[in-house]
Formats: structure tokens, C-alpha cells, sequence
């Protein structure tokens, strides 16, 4: 199921969506009752095809949320189609490079368990601008950098610290 909201909203649209569209007992469509998501697909599993269709060449800001405890993740891209795709692929989330909370919870979770809002679409040079929005109005729990398209505040592991010195030993430093 996927609902769409009109570009102008009436004032009076958030009070009556947000309140009319219930998942669970506990929670609306959008976990934060200060966003009113542009687009909502309510079972990500059911809507893969559609979800990567209707989004193709867009440059948007997306945030997945499970549908049961409410914990989010905010993202963005300058193709959603193929970003999203990646999302859907297998090979990809379960990679042991790609160590993203929100990928782990999917594997765990399931599809189904997700919906996926797209929160706006808009042009590449605000995008990062309006992500950081989305972060702060937000506060998304599965994202761990909570500065948009920063690694700011990223903690490397002991692991991959030790990776990193090793690979430097090596490495031959040009005049």
C-alpha cells in the first residue's frame, strides 16, 4: 500500500493524516508526527518493484522505519532508484565490508517488518542541506553519524584500527 501526499498540503493535512493512518497501536505512519513523509510505502517487501520504479533518476531524502519499535534511518541520494536498489540486494547488505546498522536490522528484521518514507524530493545541491534537516527534526537511530554526508563522529574499531596501521607500514610514501 502506498500513500501519496499532494505537494501544498492544506494547513489542516498533517493533524488528519497523521492521525488517521495507524500501523500498530503505538505508532503513525511516520514516527515523528513533526514530518509528514512525501511518499509511504507501507510493507517494503511488498513494494520492492514499485519502490525502485517510481523513484528512478530522483534525487531524494528517504528514511526506513520499523514498523515496531519505531527506530528509523535517514539517507539520501542523487538516484534513489539505484540506491534503493542496493538496499534490496542481498550480496550487497550482507557483505562483511558493509557493517551499516540499518543493514543488519533488515537481514534481522525482515522486509516486511520496514516501511520506507520517502521524506523529499529536491535538487542535488540542497540535498545534503535537507537531510541534515531531517536529522535533527528526527534523531534517527539507526543512523550512527549524525552529521549528513560527514564521517564526523565515526569510531573506527579496534580491528579495523589494527588494519589500517598494518596497511600504512606497507605502504611506500613517493618524494
Amino acid at each position: 500500500m502506498v500513500f501519496y501526499w499532494p505537494e501544498k498540503k492544506p494547513f489542516w493535512f498533517n493533524t488528519i493524516l497523521i492521525n488517521t493512518y495507524v500501523i500498530n497501536s503505538k505508532r503513525s505512519l511516520s514516527t515523528s508526527s513533526k514530518i509528514l513523509p512525501y511518499k509511504v510505502y507501507i510493507n517494503a517487501d511488498k513494494d520492492k518493484e514499485l519502490i525502485v520504479n517510481e523513484n528512478k533518476g530522483r534525487v531524494g531524502i528517504y528514511r526506513w522505519v520499523h514498523r515496531e519499535s519505531g527506530k528509523s534511518y535517514i539517507g539520501s541520494s542523487i538516484n534513489l532508484s539505484i540506491r534503493l536498489k542496493q538496499y534490496f540486494n542481498y550480496n550487497h547488505i550482507s557483505h562483511t565490508k558493509r557493517n551499516m546498522t540499518i543493514y543488519k536490522s533488515l537481514l534481522k528484521h525482515a522486509y516486511a517488518e520496514f516501511s520506507l518514507e520517502i521524506l523529499e524530493y529536491c535538487s542535488v545541491d540542497v540535498l545534503i542541506k535537507r537531510e541534515q534537516h531531517y536529522f535533527d527534526q528526527c534523531k534517527p537511530e539507526y543512523n550512527i553519524l549524525k552529521v549528513a554526508g560527514s564521517p564526523l563522529g565515526y569510531r573506527h574499531s579496534e580491528a579495523a584500527k589494527k588494519s589500517i596501521g598494518i596497511a600504512s607500514k606497507n605502504r611506500k610514501v613517493s618524494e
